[in-house]
């Protein structure tokens, strides 16, 4: 929604973005070497603790700068009824 305000290519938009995706690719880099630790490959129990790592590490940075600077910024930012619908969307989300 901070999108809508500041445009997707703002600094703060867009590096949440290249966060959300870093974690993602970081995430599925973890799945797929567990899965192929569980199919046999015990060579990659080193990558599986590897990519775990990162994968925490980037999702740890990430959720510091959504609450120092997406978060303020975007209490600040956001019309009352765009407040409403990302309370919405979070609960529907479970």
């Amino acid at each position: 929604l901070l999108g809508k305000y500041l445009g997707m290519d703002a600094p703060p938009v867009a590096g949440n973005a290249a966060q959300h995706q870093e974690a993602r690719r970081l995430l599925k880099q973890y799945q797929d070497e567990f899965s192929r630790y569980s199919s046999g490959d015990q060579s990659r129990l080193s990558f599986i603790a590897e990519s775990l790592v990162d994968a925490v590490k980037v999702l740890t940075e990430h959720f510091d700068f959504e609450e120092a600077n997406l978060f303020p910024l975007a209490e600040k930012t956001l019309s009352p009824e765009d407040k409403e619908e990302l309370l919405a969307k979070l609960k529907a989300r479970g």
